[in-house]
């Protein structure tokens, strides 16, 4: 591993490095990491337009599947910019709190042609015309996961008001599939706002260690793609636990 670049934030150390070896395979890659040594993001330096990690590779697919010819979405956790670079012939609008992240992201991975805005996405997003996004994006984290108010009745009813009306809100959440209360909670949150809802998992992940959960809710049918195309993310049912509110 070489470091090329390093940023103090307020809790925590964002780092950039070079290595020939990620998750097992080996080649050329460039990654961002906080969190002690988190992956926020990764590029393939020998094959730049290629997604590494499997999860933004899951929503990207269902966005294809669910609604082919969208329009404009609004992602709430830039990192590294992959789902923009994914599409960025369409209307992309970010949101990032960390303005380190952006930066090291436009030096390092991605110089977005798109609005990237530093700041609370949940403020941000609030900004936005009703009915503007076929798609919100959640992808942001702290050290305990995803943010308490990005996870609430009160955000999910306002990330509805933003979505068209065949929208959909897709967000990557990190938890255990069995026996996760926070998971369980954002499920039953979740279902609680929307009436067509869907938590994804890798097939072969152990059901007990923390991964990688992809969460969908929408107001009309969720148009599923085969699990070949999901990158290995297929269905799973939770049990749902209490739903989540700003206090």
């Amino acid at each position: 591993m070489y470091i090329i670049a390093q940023q103090q934030s307020e809790k925590e150390t964002i780092t950039v490095y070079e290595t020939n070896e990620l998750y097992g395979e080996v080649g050329r890659f460039r990654v961002m990491s906080f969190h002690e040594q988190a992956v926020q993001g990764v590029i393939d330096l020998r094959e730049p337009e290629r997604m590494v990690l499997e999860y933004p590779r899951a929503m990207s697919a269902f966005m294809e599947h669910h609604a082919p010819d969208f329009k404009k979405a609004f992602l709430i956790g830039y990192g590294t910019g992959t789902l923009v670079r994914r599409f960025a012939q369409k209307e992309m609008i970010a949101a990032d709190i960390h303005p380190h992240v952006v930066a090291l992201s436009r030096q390092y991975f991605y110089e977005s042609p798109h609005s990237v805005h530093v700041g609370d996405g949940r403020i941000i997003l609030e900004q936005q015309e009703p009915c503007s996004f076929d798609f919100v994006l959640l992808d942001a984290f702290t050290a305990a996961g995803t943010p308490h108010h990005l996870t609430t009745v009160e955000f999910f009813l306002m990330v509805k008001e933003k979505l068209t009306g065949r929208g959909a809100l897709i967000m990557n959440a990190i938890g255990i599939p069995e026996k996760d209360y926070r998971i369980q909670s954002i499920a039953a949150t979740l279902a609680y706002v929307f009436p067509y809802t869907a938590t994804f998992a890798l097939e072969a992940s152990n059901p007990i260690m923390l991964q990688n959960l992809i969460m969908v809710g929408s107001y009309v049918p969720l148009l599923e793609p085969d699990k070949d195309r999901m990158a290995g993310f297929e269905p799973i049912d939770l049990i749902l636990g209490m739903e989540l509110w700003d206090r």
